[in-house]
């Protein structure tokens, strides 16, 4: 007959946590009506044995990668000594104790998402690596059970170190914060292992991080880095570099809205002069491409059979190297023929390619 002993283990919930939609306290209890947001949960380790089987079933999942963490977890509590809440042993050594600590990080997080935001453990997985979406992505994803339209993405961080939480907790919140999903929340779990529970106790800390400042998805701003790719587009490579780290400073300085260029403050008058200067200078080695009312200005290639033309709105990009939101509307269209393709965006640049067709 297998016995199992509940083992207690202490949650730190932010109150931003808490207030989430959907969250669940049922399976946590407050330590004391001052310290509502300390809550303890009781975990039988039959949990984890249940869960290496489950997702071990099924190796193509992504989910098979959390059986790794949960196999450490189960021999580490196998041995557990009888005490009130999980504790690291006296007298381990250092690989071990980093090992476990991230391992039972992983572990505690997921049991904390589980019993919380009714999240079943077969939608936890590892987010793959994916370096062109962010250099540092979260460790996992998951699913609520009753909604699963937008994932909820967490960190799992382990510490054996108490000095180290800090310093855990800073580096998940970058990692979670920066990362360009659109989710329920995005939830950083640390998680201290303690050798002595009179010191310190074994705690998780569940924390609900930030969202970038408004300014970095504000819709005049965004306008105004994606010139940054309508210069480049159309061969003004430069004069692309100059915008962009005069722009740069502009932003810097907490400018929401850019003035039009005759309103710069003076001390970037002499970056205002160079970015035209170098537009002059560019702009006479590019070509033109005339249509019945606009004036196109890029780089035309010749290949093969082919003539194609990359470039934009003359008046588009002048009024853009002055900051001046232009009055002109472009309407977005596409036209193909038997041999000829043309593409105008409504940011005003244009794509032409014809071909000759051969006799």
């Amino acid at each position: 007959m297998v016995t199992t002993q509940n083992l207690g283990h202490l949650f730190h919930v932010e109150k931003a946590v808490q207030g989430m939609p959907g969250f669940n306290a049922s399976g946590f209890t407050a330590i004391s009506p001052v310290h509502n947001n300390t809550r303890r949960a009781e975990i039988n380790p039959a949990l984890y044995a249940h869960v290496y089987h489950l997702l071990g079933s099924n190796p193509s999942r992504f989910t098979s990668d959390l059986t790794f963490y949960i196999s450490t977890v189960r021999a580490f509590l196998d041995r557990q000594e009888e005490s009130d809440l999980i504790q690291i042993p006296n007298g381990i050594n250092a690989d071990a104790k980093k090992r476990i600590s991230e391992d039972m990080g992983v572990a505690l997080a997921s049991t904390f998402m589980t019993a919380a935001f009714d999240i079943p453990w077969e939608t936890i997985s590892q987010i793959p690596a994916n370096s062109k979406l962010a250099s540092k992505r979260p460790d996992f994803q998951s699913y609520r059970r009753s909604d699963s339209s937008k994932p909820y993405i967490f960190e799992a961080k382990g510490t054996t170190v108490l000095a180290s939480v800090e310093k855990a907790t800073t580096k998940a919140l970058e990692q979670v914060k920066r990362y360009p999903v659109s989710a329920h929340s995005k939830l950083v779990l640390t998680s201290y292992l303690s050798a002595n529970s009179r010191y310190f106790p074994s705690t998780t800390f569940v924390i609900d991080p930030p969202a970038p400042s408004a300014g970095y998805i504000d819709p005049g701003i965004s306008t105004l880095l994606h010139f940054e790719k309508t210069l480049q587009f159309s061969g003004l490579i430069k004069t692309s570099a100059l915008y962009i780290k005069l722009l740069s400073k502009l932003l810097k300085d907490g400018e929401s809205r850019i003035s039009p260029i005759n309103e710069i403050p003076w001390r970037q008058q002499a970056e205002v002069q160079a970015l035209r200067e170098s537009y002059d200078e560019e702009s006479q080695e590019l070509q033109y491409l005339s249509t019945t009312n606009r004036d196109f200005i890029g780089q035309r290639i010749e290949a093969d059979n082919a003539t194609v033309f990359f470039g934009a709105d003359k008046n588009r990009i002048e009024k853009g190297l002055s900051f001046a939101s232009s009055e002109e509307e472009y309407e977005q269209n596409q036209i193909v023929g038997e041999s000829s393709l043309r593409s105008l965006l409504d940011d005003g640049s244009l794509f032409d390619m014809q071909i000759s067709l051969l006799s």
